[in-house]
């Protein structure tokens, strides 16, 4: 495909794109990987790992874990509701730490923690600002030196302008209307604000599919571990990572990503050591389009892994 419409310039491996919700998996792993290290506990309390000046609340003296913050069980929201949504594409980078701190300081706890799965966007940009503010670093940093340098993906960015290069897939909001590059806050980039290349994504899938050794490789095989259950029934999540009954009866691993410009999926199978993922620059009227894609190339994968 092309990169831009406006000269037709061509996608290539190292091509940058918005990877958007894809980032959660790379902060489970982070998680993960600080756990194993002695660095951090996942069972640590949030709160441990936050500026005093930020309350963070619990219900009736139960407190919101990072591993609860790692499978969607922190009974926190999808998303705040004291944003600035007037602000439209530029919401995620406008949502500072004081308007953080403010909205724990007055949320209530619906219920108890580690109870019950409900996607938060919230929840997993505080992991990644818990994780960074816990180690004294950047997010993007802390993303470098866990888990970017070891594997060699040196074309992952927080930003377009790091990247140094103009390869970079011009995003588009349906078929042609150019979308402006999504920013996000120290709030929120653990949640989605990663940008990278197919070279480098399929780095990182093979390495959750290597049997190599090393605290890396052991955190990222942990992240497919289901740690809970999903309302439908069968599937779960893991840390980071969707578990799916798929194909025949094997559990394969998965999560998409949507921005304003940019879709994204990403699909492992531990047991046949496959993956594929899907970076595609534009955010079609068809939402699921990536995931469509996706599970069609999985299961011509699937199928050439039983024949060979």
């Amino acid at each position: 495909g092309a990169k831009d419409k406006a000269d037709d310039s061509k996608i290539n491996q190292n091509t940058l794109f918005e990877i958007g919700d894809l980032s959660k998996v790379f902060t489970g792993a982070l998680l993960t990987k600080l756990d194993l290290d002695g660095t951090i506990d996942e069972d640590d309390p949030l709160k441990d790992h936050m500026p005093l000046n930020a309350n963070v609340p619990d219900y009736l003296g139960n407190d919101i874990l990072l591993k609860h913050l790692a499978n969607h069980s922190s009974a926190l929201p999808t998303m705040p509701d004291n944003m600035d949504l007037e602000a439209e594409e530029d919401v995620l980078n406008q949502y500072t730490t004081t308007l953080l701190f403010e909205f724990l300081d007055g949320y209530t706890m619906p219920r108890n923690t580690g109870t019950t799965m409900e996607y938060s966007n919230l929840g997993y940009g505080i992991l990644g600002y818990a994780l960074k503010y816990s180690q004294s670093k950047t997010y993007g940093d802390l993303l470098k030196d866990e888990i970017l340098t070891p594997l060699g993906m040196t074309n992952t960015f927080m930003t377009f302008a790091e990247a140094g290069h103009d390869n970079i897939a011009q995003g588009y909001s349906g078929p042609s209307d150019e979308a402006n590059e999504l920013l996000f806050s120290e709030v929120f980039e653990g949640s989605g604000g990663i940008k990278s290349s197919i070279s480098d994504m399929l780095k990182f899938i093979g390495a959750n599919l290597s049997d190599d050794t090393g605290n890396l490789y052991e955190a990222l095989r942990k992240t497919h571990i289901k740690t809970i259950e999903t309302p439908d029934a069968g599937n779960g999540f893991g840390t980071g990572w969707f578990i799916l009954n798929y194909l025949d009866g094997q559990l394969v691993r998965f999560h998409d990503g949507g921005t304003m410009g940019y879709s994204s999926y990403m699909v492992i199978n531990p047991e046949t050591k496959r993956g594929v993922v899907v970076l595609i620059n534009t955010n079609t009227d068809n939402a699921y389009a990536h995931l469509d894609i996706g599970v069609e190339i999985m299961k011509a994968v699937h199928e050439a892994a039983q024949t060979n």
